[in-house]
């Protein structure tokens, strides 16, 4: 029955360390070990005692893992041979073969499952880093869905509604047929119509180049265009105010750029006037832009969950470590974006 009892424990140990201590395993295998021996006679004894040294040793080593420290199990299992027995050449005979099975306990150990082992962590570690790729891959992706939902948003939708407005003006004209000005007003929206066409291919090409293909551009060149653009389709005249020219790599110019058409749409869409300005600043560290109109006053929400044009403002200056605010004045609306500068060139 001791005997079934140890190779059970034996056997079982991998399975019995999932729910209980190994220690308490290997230290209950050590005492049943011992009992068992001691109701042998002394040769017996000895020959069990050191047979089943080495298992414990090498259940230690597998189970445990802990190489900092010494096998403390096997240490006090192996106490009693010294104690138990008495004369020096038994002692000393004793002394050889624990030294030697250790050794070779060692020896076999890392030869063979420290290899395993080794094996079976490169594979949890390769699985994890799998994993870790995939959600990477994951937000990669969700990031690369909210950049173009920003870009169809800013471009492509707000062409569209600026079509449509045309549209409702060229509608109405028709109704008082008054053709020569409705001419007009299908001669602009077709010249629209061809913008968004060009900025869509545009905006395609710049996905399709790569990351580090960043070249520098000026800042007054862009928003110079863009305000021509929105005098051009929309009757906006806006003022600006341009301290000193900034080179500033592709996609950050693309982001600051969207930010003030996103604000001059918004003067067109809601402010009920045909005049804006804006203000440019930097310093070493900031690029302060402000976008002022004098028309409807603006009470900015509270939350931006339903408002696409803010929230898309808001998360083209986070990417750059910006933010964009929203004041109402008196007769109009101020709309401050803060980009952070790092080694864009004067």
């Amino acid at each position: 029955m001791p005997l079934i009892l140890i190779f059970g424990l034996i056997l079982m140990m991998p399975y019995l360390a999932k729910w209980l201590p190994a220690e308490i395993l290997l230290i209950a295998q050590a005492v049943v070990i011992l009992w068992l021996g001691s109701t042998m006679i002394d040769e017996s004894q000895i020959i069990f005692e050191m047979a089943c040294l080495p298992v414990l040793l090498f259940q230690e080593l597998t189970v445990l893992r802990n190489f900092k420290y010494p096998p403390v199990v096997t240490i006090l299992y192996a106490i009693p041979f010294f104690t138990g027995h008495k004369g020096l050449d038994i002692w000393l005979l004793l002394l050889e073969a624990v030294l030697t099975i250790v050794v070779l306990t060692y020896a076999a150990y890392y030869s063979v499952y420290r290899r395993f082992y080794q094996a079976e962590e490169l594979t949890q570690t390769n699985h994890k880093l799998n994993q870790a790729n995939a959600k990477i891959a994951e937000l990669t992706s969700q990031r690369v869905r909210q950049e173009i939902a920003r870009d169809l948003h800013d471009t492509l939708t707000q062409d569209i509604v600026g079509i449509n407005m045309q549209l409702a003006v060229v509608k109405h004209l028709a109704d008082q047929q008054d053709y020569p000005k409705m001419r007009q007003m299908l001669e602009r929206t077709e010249g629209m119509t061809s913008s968004a066409i060009k900025e869509s291919r545009q905006l395609i090409q710049q996905y399709r180049k790569a990351a580090e293909d960043q070249p520098q551009r000026s800042l007054k060149q862009a928003i110079v265009r863009l305000i021509n653009d929105m005098r051009e389709n929309y009757q906006l005249q806006t003022k600006l105010q341009f301290t000193q020219d900034l080179l500033i790599e592709n996609e950050k110019l693309h982001d600051i750029s969207q930010v003030v058409r996103e604000a001059l749409m918004n003067v067109v869409k809601h402010g009920r006037t045909t005049q804006a300005a804006v203000e440019i600043h930097h310093d070493q560290k900031w690029l302060t832009i402000l976008i002022i109109d004098h028309g409807r006053r603006f009470v900015p929400p509270t939350k931006l969950t339903n408002h696409f044009g803010l929230k898309n403002m808001n998360e083209r200056a986070a990417k750059h470590g910006g933010q964009v605010t929203v004041e109402s004045l008196n007769d109009g609306v101020k709309v401050v974006a803060r980009f952070k500068l790092e080694e864009e060139t004067l």
